[in-house]
Formats: C-alpha cells, structure tokens, sequence
C-alpha cells in the first residue's frame, strides 16, 4: 500500500493533483503509512498474531517518511523520535518477557536515535565515537545480564570494543584533549574493569581483553621510560639496554618453563565464554 502511493506519473493534471495534496492535506505516501499504522495497531489490540511487528515496522518508517516526503526517502533518517519510541517498546517488552533479543534491538534503536539527534545538533563530530562508547556499555551491561548465546556473543563484542576503545585512548584517536598521562590513567582504570569482569564472570572473552589492554598499557608505560631516558642517555645507549633486557627477559622464561614454574593452564577450566 506505501509502495503504492508513491508518484507515478509526471502529467499535468497529476502534478497538479500532487502539488494541492502536499499543501493541504499531506504527502500521500505519509497518509499511506499512517494508514498502515493504524491498521497494524488495531490489530495488535485484537491479539492478531506477529501483528505487533508489522505495527511497530510501519511505524519505524516515520523516521523516513514525513508529511512533506515525495520520493523515496534517503537512507539516513531525518527523525529521531519514531525510532525511539519503538525502541523504548521493545525495551519494555524485553524486560518483561527477559528477552535478550528484544532488550538488544531495543538498544539498538535507541542508540540509532541518539546518533539521529547527535547528527543534527552541533556536536556531529562526537557521533561516531559516542556512538562506539554506548555500544560498549550495551554489550557490557547486557552480555553480563544474559547467558544464552546471544549474551554469549555480546561478550564478545565487549571485549573486542574494550580492547579498541584502549587503543584509541592510548594512540589519541578519541578527541580528547588529554596528556599521555591522563591517557594511561583511563587505561589503567579501563584495564581493571576488565579484570574485574573476567574474575566476577569468569568469562574468557573478557580476561583476553585485560590481556589486549594491559600489554597496551604496557607498551605506553615502556614509551614513556623509553622517551625520558633516551633524553638523558641518549638513543644508542637506550635501544643497547632495551635489546639485552629483552634477551635477558626472553632467558627468565626459558628457564621457569625448563623448571616448571609457569601455569600448564593459562584460562581455567570452569571459565566460560
């Protein structure tokens, strides 16, 4: 029906018809889907099986779709309201029924309409990184709520997005007007929540991303030692020390494997994904 109401023909007399429809009344294609959204509705009201999803699609496309539109909307949605409305629904409807997959599409359609509004406001240029960051605590808080496979695989996603959002604190992608130090200390604080996670979890995906995250806090300890001596040493005598405490280090663990100090099991048994 929305299809259909779409411009099909460029005559006077339609074009005229088109022109007196969008003035006064509205862009047909707008009626027609809010027609589709009315009859979706009473029919989720009459218990109409899968009706619910056909009502809250049809009124997604209000994001698309508005009094005004007259050819095929632009993928990118000029509204941001209908997207949050259908993600606060799905959210309650998550929690009720304690979906995973519902709360997850919600979120998702809540941070859509975030991004929406972060867009048209003066902050574009934060979009794709709060964007990032709301994704990161979605996964986090709802990997941890959730132990089927779709909490499984948002775990996952966590841990990735952990270990990327430390290298982009560490390597000054973020926008953030910080000093290297600064920079460590978020790390360091990123670096322990996902320690902690993976202890009060027991979950491996998030002790790989404290592993990711402290060889990144790591290696921006050892630059910022490195940098400061190289100035008071020099280079040469700098990278001279820096090869024979690697090769010494490399030694220390031959030698604990060749004794049998090291853990034959590096992730215990009962840790899950």
């Amino acid at each position: 029906m929305i299809f259909l109401a779409f411009p099909f023909g460029n005559s006077t007399v339609f074009t005229d018809f088109w022109d007196r429809m969008l003035t006064t009344v509205g862009s047909p294609i707008w009626i027609a889907t809010l027609l589709v959204i009315v009859f979706y509705g009473w029919a989720t009201l009459r218990h109409v099986s899968l009706a619910i999803y056909g009502f809250l699609g049809s009124f997604l496309l209000l994001a698309w779709i508005g009094p005004h539109t007259e050819q095929w909307p632009a993928l990118i949605p000029q509204q941001a309201w209908p997207i949050a409305l259908v993600g606060f629904g799905l959210m309650i409807k998550g929690l009720m029924e304690r979906s995973s997959l519902y709360q997850t599409a919600a979120s998702a359609l809540l941070i859509s309409s975030a991004a929406v509004l972060i867009q048209q406001s003066s902050y574009t240029q934060w979009t794709t990184d709060v964007t990032f960051v709301l994704t990161l605590l979605t996964a986090l808080i709802l990997g941890s709520c959730h132990r089927d496979d779709l909490g499984c695989f948002l775990r996952f996603v966590a841990s990735t997005q952990a270990i990327l959002v430390g290298y982009q604190i560490l390597t000054r992608t973020l926008p953030l007007e910080l000093n290297i130090g600064y920079r460590l200390l978020i790390l360091v604080a990123l670096t322990g929540l996902c320690l902690l996670l993976a202890i009060g979890l027991k979950n491996r995906w998030y002790l790989f991303a404290f592993t990711g995250n402290f060889l990144l806090l790591l290696y921006g300890a050892v630059l910022i030692g490195y940098q400061q001596a190289s100035s008071q040493f020099g280079a040469t005598a700098m990278l001279t020390f820096s090869w024979s405490l690697g090769m010494l280090l490399f030694a220390m663990l031959i030698s604990a494997h060749k004794a049998e100090w090291l853990p034959r099991r590096l992730i215990p048994k009962n840790w899950t994904a």
